[in-house]
């Protein structure tokens, strides 16, 4: 599942940024005039964002045991567990 996942995620990066590109850019904007990014911002960006996104999983995975009790206690459907994992980790990747 989570290679599907992640095959789904990379054709909408490369559509959303080689096919679709203009929907992206200003009106005034020319493709030549859009400089690229330097290489050692790509790099430090890349790896922050590895960083940051193990970091998200990591509390998300210490948390689902507590969170996994406390929704049985209140009887609650499993399908929560997955919700507010997925909400921690968003707002986690949004902080960062």
């Amino acid at each position: 599942m989570a290679f599907v996942s992640l095959i789904l995620y990379g054709s909408f990066l490369f559509v959303q940024n080689f096919k679709h590109k203009a929907h992206y850019l200003a009106k005034d904007v020319l493709d030549d005039q859009v400089a690229k990014p330097a290489r050692k911002s790509v790099i430090a960006s890349s790896v922050i964002l590895h960083r940051s996104l193990v970091a998200a999983v990591m509390l998300a995975d210490s948390m689902a045991p507590d969170l996994n009790s406390f929704i049985a206690h209140i009887g609650a459907p499993v399908a929560l567990s997955g919700i507010i994992t997925a909400c921690v980790v968003l707002y986690c990747l949004r902080v960062f």
